[in-house]
């Protein structure tokens, strides 16, 4: 039993580690993020002919795309607000909604390959394509490539050499 509940514990503990890094205050207000002046990569995606930015307002963004196929409420974002994730047959999109900043995306996951980074980077795709297309990343594992742009990430996850997640997350 005390084997059970050590398991337990260790799950919890992950899960206030994710919401700890995924959720992050974007009020700050990167002007340009994602736009041709930057240095590093582009954090946005267009999908169904609406771009859909890290750390912009998400109202008018959730309204434009429509209804999503899902809407599940995860939980409180460390006293940020409520996450909030936005599921779409191509894109996962997490919004932090607070009564003091408004509702805020604060991460962007591609599910296929319909969508692509604005680079062209695609799930499916071998890593020495992405590679190719986004240049030598920030950082690198066996499984994962970053890329920075401010206080976000571009993180491309891959088996082998193949290109099987894409998300855009805030640090």
């Amino acid at each position: 039993m005390k084997k059970y509940i050590r398991y337990i514990c260790l799950a919890l503990a992950l899960m206030c580690a994710f919401f700890a890094v995924a959720c992050n205050d974007d009020t700050e207000g990167e002007s340009g993020v994602g736009g041709a002046d930057d240095k590093g990569v582009k954090v946005y995606v267009k999908y169904n002919g609406v771009t859909v930015k890290m750390g912009e307002k998400a109202d008018d963004v959730i309204k434009a795309l429509g209804e999503p196929q899902k809407k599940t409420e995860i939980g409180d974002c460390g006293g940020l607000g409520a996450l909030v994730k936005y599921s779409y047959a191509s894109l996962e999109i997490y919004v932090v909604e607070s009564k003091d900043n408004g509702n805020v995306i604060d991460q962007i996951t591609l599910r296929d390959d319909i969508v692509t980074t604005p680079e062209g980077v695609a799930i499916g795709m071998s890593v020495s394509d992405a590679k190719s297309a986004l240049g030598e990343p920030d950082n690198a594992t066996d499984k994962a490539l970053e890329y920075k742009n401010g206080k976000y990430v571009l993180k491309i996850g891959f088996d082998g050499d193949t290109v099987n997640e894409i998300n855009y997350i805030t640090q």
